[in-house]
């Protein structure tokens, strides 16, 4: 009668160098898949947040620093904006929302990553130009004859003495 193998019976038939490598790998996987839940949980969790007013940039980077964010931007993005006040418990992307209220500038988070870009132009294919206005004079040739669209000359090369 043969008997069931047991973990331990598995470990012992595996070399001691596959057992080297997987151990980080395990390690690794573990790491991965128990920080994953708390990250997208810590960005919708509230948090204390105290920023006053100044320029949005330098907004920005400080709930950046107190929320754990990265924020990814250029400067030419929010130069001329100034953010508001902002305190109180709420979660990063609330914040976020109520720094660029009424800038025109949009995020997008991914973890804890936030990339800001400007809102496209709208995608209306039809523009409204403004209105043109073009003036002209007729001239003549060099001899003074104003003729040159009286006569058909589209296939035949004269001089210019006609």
């Amino acid at each position: 009668m043969s008997r069931k193998k047991t973990p331990a019976d598995t470990r012992r038939s595996c070399s001691p160098a596959f057992r080297l490598c997987m151990t980080p790998l395990a390690f690794s996987i573990a790491i991965v898949a128990g920080s994953l839940p708390a990250s997208s949980w810590a960005q919708e969790t509230p948090i204390s947040i105290a920023i006053s007013p100044q320029p949005l940039g330098q907004a920005l980077l400080q709930l950046g620093k107190q929320a754990g964010l990265q924020l990814f931007f250029s400067q030419e993005t929010v130069a001329g904006y100034d953010a508001p006040a902002i305190s109180g418990s709420l979660s990063p992307d609330e914040a976020l929302q109520r720094l660029l209220a009424g800038t025109g500038i949009q995020f997008r988070r991914t973890g804890t990553n936030v990339t800001l870009s400007r809102v496209a132009a709208s995608t209306d294919p039809a523009t409204q130009l403004t209105q043109i206005t073009v003036t002209g004079e007729r001239t003549k040739d060099e001899v003074g004859h104003d003729n040159v669209y009286e006569k058909d000359i589209s296939n035949l090369y004269v001089d210019r003495q006609y």
